[in-house]
This record gives structure tokens, sequence and C-alpha cells, in this order.
């Protein structure tokens, strides 16, 4: 009937209505474990993920062996696999990116590319496709769209574009301590 697969809620009132749970260990078929409010609503025959906090997952298909702790983290990955985001909003828009790994408060939260790590607060942020970077530092590289970039010290390389670059700083300076070209 309408309770099928539902938990009873009461609103302030005590008027109960039934609701999806917000803690889902039903599906051992595929192996996943959600917990929160709208996690995993979309899940086909997504398998072995484990997607934790308010929305996270909240569009995952067919994804698999992904990970995700925090509000809207892992939001939008539809078919990805092997993503790792702990975090608010962490890896929030990525829909197709593979193997990314994301620690921090909307680290990689605009990312689309694959084999990324960003470990710091908003680090790599707002890199839409670029892949093969590491980022770590709040801030760092956060509107770097770039490949192949390594960008340490908080905020360093946040204003910098293009590829194949290592900065080693503890500022937004332009004029790194450290800074090199892996293209050259």
């Amino acid at each position: 009937g309408a309770a099928s697969g539902r938990t009873m809620k009461s609103d302030a009132n005590g008027k109960g209505s039934w609701v999806k749970p917000h803690l889902l260990f039903e599906d051992t078929t595929n192996v996943n474990i959600f917990l929160g409010s709208g996690v995993g609503g979309s899940t086909t025959t997504a398998t072995n993920n484990t997607v934790m906090g308010a929305y996270a997952g909240e569009d995952l298909t067919t994804g698999y062996e992904n990970t995700g702790y925090g509000q809207w983290a892992l939001k939008n990955i539809t078919g990805t696999l092997g993503n790792t985001a702990i975090g608010h909003n962490t890896l929030s828009t990525n829909v197709n990116g593979n193997n990314n790994t994301a620690l921090g408060w909307s680290a990689l939260s605009g990312i689309e590319g694959s084999d990324n790590t960003a470990l710091g607060a908003g680090a790599g942020g707002d890199n839409a496709g670029g892949s093969d970077n590491v980022y770590i530092g709040k801030e760092a590289g956060i509107s770097n769209n770039g490949s192949g970039n390594v960008f340490i010290g908080n905020e360093t390389g946040k204003s910098t574009t293009g590829s194949n670059q290592l900065m080693i700083d503890n500022s937004s300076t332009s004029t790194p301590l450290i800074k090199g070209d892996f293209a050259a």
C-alpha cells in the first residue's frame, strides 16, 4: 500500500504522514549505503556506493564505487566511478569525471574532469574541465581550468590559467616561491 517502504513522520502538531526513509539499507542487491534527506533518490543500477549527507549523491543513477560525505557532496554525479568527496559541496557538479578526490568545503565543487586531487576549502573549486591536477591548500587553484597542474599552499595558483604548472607559495602572488612548467 501507500506505506510500503516508507516510515511515519510527524509534524509539530503530531499529524503523521508516510515519507521515504532517510536511512536506506534496503539496496542489498547493489550494495549501496545512503544516509540523509534526498540521498540516492535517482539510483537505478548504481553499485558499491556510500553516500551520506543531505542531497549528497542525489542524481546518482549508474555510478559505482563512489564515496561522499557531506551536504551536496557528489550531488550531480550520474554514472561516475571511483570518486571520493568529503565535505560540504565537494564534487557537487561533477557529472562524468572519474577518480577524483576532494577533501574540504567546496573542494572540486565545479570539476567535470578526472583524476584530480584537492585538499582544502575551495581547492580546485571552479576548475570545470581540467584533469590530472593536484591542489593543496585553501583555494589553491580555485579559478584554474587547466590540466596537469600542481598548486601547493593557501591561495597558490588562485588566479592562474593554463596547464602543466607547478607553484608553491602561501598566497595568491604571481611570483610564487617555487614556480615551474612541466611542459618546458
